[in-house]
């Protein structure tokens, strides 16, 4: 059987574009930190699902955001897609201008994690409607680090590395 189109074995022919790629990541990158926001609430203030969409849009919104319903849930989902999209298109960009972030998906992965923490800690929320501090108890920094770098950082550079791959190998 012929492989099509010409140069590609049958098995490549299978494999996701780039793009299709780097959408399965940001999906990924998504859907992994709501988890993992769910998973860590205190059950005391964020007493579900829609409670941590909602907060979302509280940066928004601020305490608003808590009396708009399945709208402010939305919202917040959104907006968290949206920054999933542009974590993981800047890292895209950035490893396409240097090759060697895609050969290394591990200690990139944790650096840039740590570099999107920093991001939002410390520019994103204090300068959002929750007017979050920067200062923030060593165990809220631990816990939230870990997220971004298990969570948003290294699936980020291990969907990017395979997306260069699949660009790569393209005709």
């Amino acid at each position: 059987m012929d492989a099509w189109p010409p140069g590609k074995s049958a098995v490549s022919r299978h494999q996701p574009s780039a793009g299709g790629t780097l959408l399965v990541g940001v999906i990924t990158v998504g859907v992994l930190d709501l988890l993992a926001a769910w998973v860590t609430r205190d059950p005391r203030t964020w007493a579900s699902f829609v409670h941590v969409t909602q907060s979302i849009a509280g940066g928004l919104l601020g305490r608003a955001t808590f009396e708009g319903g399945a709208a402010t849930a939305v919202l917040g989902t959104a907006i968290h897609f949206t920054i999933a999209t542009a974590v993981v298109i800047t890292l895209y960009a950035a490893a396409r201008r240097f090759p060697a972030l895609a050969r290394h998906p591990l200690p990139v992965g944790i650096g840039y994690g740590a570099v999107v923490y920093a991001v939002m800690y410390v520019v994103v929320l204090p300068l959002s409607a929750w007017h979050a501090p920067v200062v923030r108890p060593p165990e809220d920094v631990a816990k939230n680090l870990a997220i971004h770098l298990g969570c948003i950082g290294v699936p980020a550079a291990l969907f990017v590395r395979t997306a260069i791959i699949t660009r790569t190998a393209s005709p």
